[in-house]
């Protein structure tokens, strides 16, 4: 497995999603006969939205080595893998995929041979890029009834590795399959379906930009401005026209020695400070609030990472 290549999803509203994707994060747009295709880079494509007239699941697309390993690990998992047809793998910007369900039933593809376009990325507005190459689209989280049988499927049989995990405020297992810190998590979040899809800007300023603009929309912040515990990601979330939430990140930590990394699970809550959460219960706000206020009567602190464009700019270094 090498990184989330591309999302697909069926939305019921274009319309507010290309305002959402030009003015909140000021990706680049292409229009296709099924709706348009969202661009954060050189690839054709990273996220696929068709025009529906529900919104759908979403669907997320790995990226393998090659057919060969896509089929294997297909048939390692026992599954009957459904080939993608050739006007399905182009829409999605590969040379094609197979698509099956994990054990909790959400739908994944097997992708290879991911196409780069000629022209340059250019976003909506003036923009500094997205956090992306080596280490993929960015991050999906899912929230499942019970995350216990896809983890074992995702990590023993499709080969994810675990970065860590969570029990307290929830459960919550973090996997990576490059050096970004997580490009999956799983969880118990009191829904099925994604949580939502994180993507990272190279620039802090474009964090800011999306802030701004997000509220200036009206666009529902779902958690506030914050730095995560475990990827060092200072980052809010956003919920998108079609109900689940986009992340957008800055600064987040990578896991560059995978040998002297250890898995461990995260006492000192999701967030250093900040990311005030307006979907959770009363009881689990006042919950998180402590954890956030031990974390600072600690002085637990985490370094700054400053991305670059290639992952050897920055180094994981340990919470503190």
């Amino acid at each position: 497995m090498q990184e989330l290549a591309y999302v697909v999803a069926d939305v019921a509203d274009l319309g507010a999603w290309r305002t959402f994707v030009e003015r909140v994060l000021g990706a680049g747009l292409v229009d296709t006969p099924d709706g348009v295709t969202v661009r954060l880079d050189e690839r054709a494509a990273r996220l696929v939205l068709r025009r529906a007239e529900l919104d759908g699941p979403v669907v997320a697309g790995w990226e393998v080595a090659g057919e060969r390993a896509a089929r294997d690990l297909a048939a390692r998992a026992g599954v009957a893998a459904i080939p993608g047809g050739p006007q399905e793998a182009a829409a999605r910007g590969v040379d094609g995929f197979v698509a099956f369900d994990d054990p909790a039933g959400q739908r994944l593809e097997l992708c290879w041979g991911p196409f780069e376009t000629a022209e340059p990325f250019v976003g909506a507005r003036p923009h500094g890029g997205f956090r992306t190459g080596e280490l993929g689209l960015g991050h999906a989280v899912w929230s499942l009834d019970e995350a216990g049988p896809a983890r074992r499927f995702y990590q023993d049989v499709l080969g994810f590795r675990p970065s860590d995990y969570a029990t307290v405020p929830g459960e919550l297992y973090f996997f990576h399959v490059n050096p970004r810190h997580h490009s999956l998590a799983l969880g118990q979040l009191g829904f099925v379906g994604l949580h939502h899809l994180m993507v990272e800007v190279l620039d802090f300023d474009d964090l800011g930009r999306s802030y701004d603009a997000a509220i200036e929309g009206g666009w529902p912040i779902i958690s506030s401005l914050g730095r995560h515990t475990n990827d060092h990601v200072t980052s809010f979330y956003v919920r998108t026209p079609s109900n689940w939430a986009v992340e957008v990140g800055w600064g987040g930590r990578l896991i560059l020695d995978e040998a002297a990394w250890e898995v461990r699970e995260l006492t000192e809550g999701p967030s250093l400070w900040g990311h005030e959460r307006t979907w959770v219960s009363d009881e689990m706000k006042v919950r998180q609030r402590e954890l956030r206020h031990q974390a600072a009567a600690q002085n637990l602190r985490a370094p700054l990472h400053l991305p670059g464009r290639t992952a050897a700019d920055v180094d994981g270094v340990p919470l503190r």
